[in-house]
């Protein structure tokens, strides 16, 4: 390699290192826990911590179950607006993340405000009822009235009786 060429490497890398927040190291040999998902989230949040970003770092929080990160990185960072704080919490009860439903709620998610017979209905229709335990109960209590759309009357014939499977353990 010429003199120049190295000169020129070498000044570049000093640029970068000017921006450290943009900079990240990963060593694949040392990850024995596979976590190349936090280190891509980690770094992104590092990189950006403008109102932009703060949607798209929590969403991605959420989806790779990442909790602990959104926490102490995300949560902390920014504040939220109640519109934002639902559309997480309806992203978390579709993935099935409780600890972020959990954690959301603690945040001043307010259940009360979000939670509409029509966003209720929404989720019921959002999960396949086929694959879920409580979808398979419902289908088979709604007999042949059942023509691929979840309606409150459904979910409240299971809620008025629900089968012992759901309420052996509440007791």
């Amino acid at each position: 390699m010429k003199e120049e060429a190295r000169e020129t490497i070498f000044s570049s890398l000093l640029e970068l290192l000017k921006y450290d927040n943009l900079l990240t190291v990963y060593r694949l040999q040392g990850d024995k826990n596979n976590d190349f998902d936090n280190a891509i989230l980690i770094a992104m949040i590092r990189s950006v911590s403008d109102d932009r970003a703060k949607m798209s770092q929590m969403m991605l929080a959420i989806t790779w179950d990442r909790l602990q990160i959104a926490k102490d990185m995300i949560l902390t960072r920014h504040t939220y607006q109640d519109h934002e704080l639902e559309q997480f919490l309806r992203v978390a009860i579709i993935q099935n993340r409780t600890g972020f439903v959990k954690k959301l709620l603690d945040s001043e998610a307010d259940m009360k405000h979000y939670l509409t017979y029509k966003e209720l209905q929404s989720l019921y229709n959002t999960m396949d009822m086929k694959s879920q335990t409580i979808g398979k109960v419902m289908l088979t209590r709604a007999e042949n009235k059942y023509d691929g759309v979840v309606t409150l009357q459904l979910i409240g014939k299971f809620l008025e009786d629900p089968p012992p499977i759901f309420t052996e353990n509440a007791q």
